[in-house]
């Protein structure tokens, strides 16, 4: 259900320039993801992070540019549910 989410992070987590505070927190988004629970829950936890990082200013542009695909993969899949 999260493979594309799941490609965009990994591409995130394996390159050098993406700072480790964003590191940290999509790692944390995955697991989350991954575990049992109730799916619109999960996905919300999941586009509020999103979110939080997007707002720091110090993020470079390309890895917003990155999260904001996260954020909309993220909605087609609460709208399929």
């Amino acid at each position: 259900m999260y493979e594309k989410v799941a490609a965009t992070v990994d591409y995130l987590l394996e390159d050098s320039t993406t700072p480790k505070t964003v590191q940290e927190k999509l790692g944390r988004m995955m697991e989350e993801l991954r575990e049992s629970g109730d799916e619109q829950t999960k996905i919300a936890k999941a586009l509020e992070l999103v979110e939080d990082i997007s707002a720091d200013v110090n993020i470079p542009n390309y890895v917003k540019t990155q999260l904001y695909g996260i954020s909309g993969q993220l909605e087609e899949i609460k709208e399929s549910l």
